[in-house]
């Protein structure tokens, strides 16, 4: 047997969010197609740290970003300095030690030849091992570690001297780790992963008609998030009564109030509304869409950029969705849209204005990387050789 048959990768995520989980499942799906003779385990974290630990953690990110995005984003941009400059860091790092046991256990358990994570918790769990220069019970040195950024950006909570491979979604962030002390040959520009289900070629129209929507207008997907944090049924019925010629999909995700209020509005307007619940074929309806209108998490947009897509920014989270929503705008694959005036302004730019839809569906074409799950695993696997 092979050396290759016999790697063993280890991938860990935080379902602090969505995209962080999805940028995981990207590559274990990316690994299923194209290395089956790699072996793949997928853990979420948050499953193997204490009960308390898990509702602190997750409750105070989904609740400072849902309801306290501008505490969210003074933290954020408090936090983006140099560890030496945070006196807390210390007794943050014993708390996530103190109650990530079972988290450890489970990794020696697994011996895995290489790890990846797609959030900087595990990822500092192992750094801070590293910097101890431990040892698992067996003897053998901790393996080879990755850390794939799932931001357009790269905050310092990213930043860990120690581990072996860090891939990013671009120059820029690129360079900004380099200047915050990684060494430049540890990093790759390959993008942020997303699920083959987006790299795949597809009939934009043949899409449009799956979902009994007229081939020949305009659509437009408004996305909740997984959440459905959003008045998207508001903007919805709106959008419909202020475009005659518009046709939407609106997905609601997991909010199930949102889902309802959107199945009235369509049986209001039968042929001009598609409503959906939560879903895991999110490129079903990206492929029958031609513009977007959704936040700027990382994966999201990676995943829009994968399939041409443009889009309309709206109320970016202060922090990580904000620089990804500034560096897509500087792109010129998306605009900002803070309120409904402002929507139905940049809407109306984009599709009266001549060439303008056909320039943001290049420049997102342009900038997409819909590969960086391969290209990544095929690094990991040649540093492993």
């Amino acid at each position: 047997m092979s050396e290759l048959h016999k790697k063993h990768i280890l991938i860990l995520s935080a379902s602090t969010g969505a995209g962080h989980v999805r940028a995981a499942e990207a590559l274990a799906k990316c690994a299923a197609e194209k290395y089956p003779e790699v072996k793949i385990t997928n853990l979420d974290t948050m499953q193997y740290v204490t009960w308390l630990f898990r509702k602190l953690y997750t409750g105070t990110y989904v609740g400072l970003a849902k309801d306290h995005k501008a505490i969210w984003g003074y933290v954020y941009n408090k936090t983006d300095h140099s560890p030496r400059d945070l006196p807390m860091r210390n007794l943050r790092l014993l708390l996530q030690k103190m109650n990530m046991k079972h988290l450890r256990k489970k990794c020696m358990e697994l011996n895995p030849d290489h790890i990846i994570c797609t959030h900087f918790l595990p990822a500092e769990m192992i750094d801070k091992a590293l910097t101890k220069s431990a040892k698992l019970p067996n003897g053998k040195n901790i393996p080879p570690t990755s850390v794939v950024v799932t931001d357009f950006d790269v905050h310092w909570m990213w930043c860990l001297k120690n581990l072996n491979q860090f891939f990013v979604a671009n120059e820029e962030a690129a360079l900004r780790l380099a200047d915050r002390d990684i060494n430049p040959e540890k990093i790759n520009v390959t993008g942020i992963p997303v699920c083959p289900e987006f790299t795949k070629d597809y009939s934009h129209n043949k899409r449009k008609m799956e979902l009994s929507l007229s081939p020949n207008k305009i659509t437009v997907l408004l996305m909740a998030g997984g959440y459905g944090i959003g008045r998207i049924d508001e903007t919805a019925e709106r959008l419909i009564n202020d475009f005659p010629k518009l046709q939407i999909i609106a997905i609601a995700g997991k909010n199930e109030k949102l889902l309802a209020n959107l199945e009235k509005i369509s049986n209001k307007y039968p042929d001009r509304i598609v409503s959906v619940g939560f879903t895991t074929e999110v490129e079903k309806y990206m492929g029958a869409s031609d513009i977007i209108v959704t936040k700027t998490g990382g994966l999201t947009s990676s995943e829009c950029l994968a399939m041409g897509k443009p889009m309309i920014v709206i109320n970016p989270i202060p922090g990580q969705e904000e620089r990804n929503a500034t560096y897509l705008m500087e792109q010129g694959a998306a605009v900002m849209a803070y309120d409904d005036i402002g929507l139905d302004y940049k809407l109306k730019k984009i599709l009266t204005t001549p060439g303008r839809l056909a320039y943001m569906q290049s420049a997102a074409h342009d900038i997409s990387k819909p590969l960086a799950g391969y290209d990544i695993l095929k690094k990991v696997l040649e540093y492993d050789s």
